[in-house]
């Protein structure tokens, strides 16, 4: 099925059905869902891939990193200083949010 028709399925049957029910009988993983669901949130590209910084802390930029595990997935969202390298935060959880 197309994404957008998958996400506008689930937002009908949300309020007679959970949706991790929902997802499991369509055997969507959630991680996918929300991905399609939230696409329109992202965010302008500020930064242009141009890498640099003159000083800490003045770019910082991040990601989530999936980490499966058996029957279970931790995420690992870090925030790195263009500056120096540096790994200045992270989170280590089994929810995304």
């Amino acid at each position: 099925m197309v994404p957008t028709v998958i996400v506008e399925l689930v937002d009908q049957l949300k309020h007679r059905y959970p949706v991790k029910m929902i997802l499991e009988i369509l055997e969507i993983p959630k991680s996918t869902y929300y991905r399609w669901k939230n696409k329109h949130n992202k965010n302008d590209n500020l930064l242009q891939r141009q890498f640099n910084a003159s000083q800490p802390m003045e770019v910082l930029i991040t990601d989530i990193t999936y980490l499966p595990f058996s029957n279970s997935m931790l995420y690992l969202s870090s925030i790195l200083d263009i500056y120096n390298g540096e790994i200045v935060a992270y989170k280590i959880d089994n929810n995304q949010g």
